[in-house]
């Protein structure tokens, strides 16, 4: 997918079709899909329908005031997130048939690779079972500092979308 509205579509469509799960890892905290009423609703829609979301964060920024806002709801809507050390790539899994992921890890504006080939998606659950099991629940660490880098607002876009889609 070689333009963002592409990306968000296939995102959009990918959440509305989840049926049993969406997995979400996100390395940078920075980047939490969640400041943007349409990721927030997006979210909601895929728990209310009663499918499982799990998302993973990174543990080297701190969650920005609206990110950690919209994280309060989704977990209160029973959304479960925790926080993994060592987390480099951004990875999306949906219904462990469909994975997403950036062409390039350090620029989001180069694409999105949508992967459905059976064996590369069981890879990528796979990866994102092992560093969940070690990871530590979002709500047991203590708050951390604001951080002054942020993403751009087409990075913020997509990773906003790609996340909450879980």
């Amino acid at each position: 997918l070689e333009n963002l509205g592409q990306a968000l579509a296939r995102i959009d469509r990918a959440a509305f079709h989840a049926d049993a799960e969406i997995l979400a890892a996100v390395p940078d905290r920075a980047l939490v899909p969640l400041s943007t009423a349409h990721t927030l609703s997006l979210g909601l829609r895929c728990l209310r329908r009663g499918v499982r979301v799990r998302t993973l964060l990174g543990s080297r920024a701190p969650i920005p005031g609206t990110g950690a806002d919209h994280l309060r709801r989704l977990r209160s809507h029973g959304a479960e997130v925790r926080v993994a050390e060592g987390l480099s790539e951004l990875v999306l899994v949906y219904d462990r048939r469909i994975a997403l992921v950036p062409v390039d890890a350090h620029d989001i504006d180069r694409g999105v690779l949508c992967i459905e080939e059976s064996g590369l998606v069981s890879s990528l659950v796979a990866l994102f079972e092992r560093l969940w099991a070690a990871a530590t629940e979002l709500a047991d660490l203590p708050p951390s500092k604001p951080d002054t880098d942020s993403p751009t607002g087409t990075q913020r876009t997509v990773l906003l979308l790609m996340c909450t889609a879980t």
